[in-house]
This record gives structure tokens, sequence and C-alpha cells, in this order.
């Protein structure tokens, strides 16, 4: 990465704002919010308290503190399975990693295929040009070449 673009906390309101609107456009009423740690946990907050329901996190990086380890659960993928609108909430698509690793263990949790895009649907706040994996909403779009540094991230 070359270039790196420093968010600001009203960027990221304006973002979760965009987030919201599409959500509700969709007519998708999630039941649960869950935000992937760390980067989606502020927005996952944030948009838990704009449709009034729980948030929960969910311990998973595929880049920064792998040495926590992946937090595989199985009640998540049941409440998907038993037909809640679950919402799951990062700060950015990369490279679609974390949300390949997250499908795949879902997959091993129940025996009853998640219904992805329909009751469990992903958002993020940036989606990187490149990265073909599919999310259900975005609020924008990033060059691939850009570093996103969010406020949470350098705030000391």
């Amino acid at each position: 990465m070359h270039d790196k673009r420093y968010l600001t906390f009203d960027e990221i309101k304006m973002l979760v704002g965009k987030l919201c609107t599409q959500i509700a456009a969709s007519n998708f009423q999630p039941d649960m919010v869950v935000g992937i740690t760390r980067g989606g946990l502020l927005p996952a907050v944030m948009i838990s308290h704009y449709f009034k329901v729980p948030m929960s996190a969910l311990q998973w990086s595929s880049r920064d503190n792998t040495e926590l380890g992946n937090e595989s659960n199985c009640w998540m993928p049941e409440d998907a399975v038993a037909g809640k609108n679950i919402l799951i909430v990062d700060d950015i698509v990369d490279t679609g990693q974390t949300i390949i690793e997250i499908k795949e263990d879902w997959a091993k949790s129940v025996i009853k295929e998640v219904q992805w895009h329909e009751n469990v649907k992903i958002a993020t706040l940036q989606k990187r040009y490149s990265c073909d994996v599919f999310v259900d909403y975005f609020a924008e779009i990033v060059p691939d070449r850009m570093w996103q540094v969010y406020p949470w991230e350098e705030w000391i």
C-alpha cells in the first residue's frame, strides 16, 4: 500500500448512516447484529442502536491478532438456520478472506445450510475495488492501493 487515508469519526458516522439507509430500504430487519472484532465492533454497535436490536461480537481475524484464535461458535449459525435475521458487520472487505472463513466455519456448525444473503446478510463500511466476495451492503468502494486507517486504530 502506498497511500493512507485517515478516516474521522464524522466520516464513520456518515458511512454507517449510508449502511443503515441501504439496509432499511431493502426491508431487511435484523434480529441481531454481529460485529467482527476488531474493526466491525463500533459500526455494529451503531447499527444495532439504529435498528434497536441486540449486538454480539464474533472474534475473527484473518490478518491481525491471529494468535488469539478465531471464535468458532454454533449458536449464531443455529439462530440463522432457525430463521433469525442476522446482520454481520465489518469495517472493510479487503480480500474477503474473513467472510469466506466465517462462512466455512458456520457450514461446519449446523446440519442445515445457512441461507447467506437471505436471512444472513453482510455489511461493511468499505469494499476494496478488486474484491469479488459478495457483501449485501457497503457504504463505499475504496481503491486497492489506499490503506484505510480507522479512527479507533490511531486514537492515542
